[in-house]
């Protein structure tokens, strides 16, 4: 797919990311939940392990294939839900080149949809439905809109697919890719190793 050009600079988007990681604390849209946030029983402001974790910050590569609004909202719900950026990033990226895809902006025949691809059903099963976040606070879920979609998809990523808090190993994280997707590969694409070479190249920890 051709680049999309950028009207921020690698140089300043990695200088307003600092900045963030500072402050760090139907496919129509659906009521948001107001229950609470757990993951693994735990309130979802307990669940990192650890307490002092702050996200790193972007490499060269991610700043300039990410759009800034999405990198920031990599960063920050990855805070939020305790799981780290360059992951969900990748996924972000694998499943339609951070909402790049012209595919992302309708249903397809499995049932997803989205800049993550989220399941409303079908063969997607319902993801939506089991861990719609609102995360742009107008009090729906709408996996079309990107603050929605990446909320959703971190936090279902962490209490669903057994993703790792941050620190956790490459192939914990491998591993929960292929429940994302539901495998770790088809006849279409290596999706596993495709998405943990991506987020290796946004500084995600290469096996060791």
């Amino acid at each position: 797919m051709p680049s999309v050009a950028r009207s921020v600079s690698a140089a300043s988007l990695l200088a307003a990311c600092a900045a963030l990681l500072l402050g760090v604390g139907a496919a129509g849209p659906r009521a948001a939940s107001a229950g609470a946030d757990l993951i693994d029983g735990v309130p979802l402001a307990g669940a990192i392990s650890t307490t002092d974790w702050r996200p790193n910050a972007p490499t060269e590569v991610a700043a300039g294939d990410i759009p800034p609004e999405y990198l920031e909202l990599y960063i920050h719900f990855g805070a939020q839900m305790g799981v780290d950026w360059r992951f969900l990033a990748a996924i972000g990226g694998q499943e339609s080149d951070h909402g790049r895809h012209p595919a992302a902006g309708r249903v397809n025949r499995s049932g997803c949809v989205g800049p993550m691809q989220l399941g409303i059903g079908g063969q997607c099963g319902d993801f939506v439905g089991e861990f719609g976040r609102d995360g742009n606070g107008d009090g729906l879920v709408d996996p079309l809109e990107p603050a929605d979609a990446i909320a959703t998809a971190a936090f279902g990523l962490r209490a669903g697919k057994g993703t790792p808090p941050p620190g956790g190993s490459f192939e914990e994280h491998r591993r929960a890719a292929c429940r994302y997707y539901g495998a770790c590969a088809s006849p279409a694409v290596d999706y596993a190793d495709e998405v943990m070479q991506r987020a290796l190249s946004y500084g995600f920890p290469a096996q060791g």
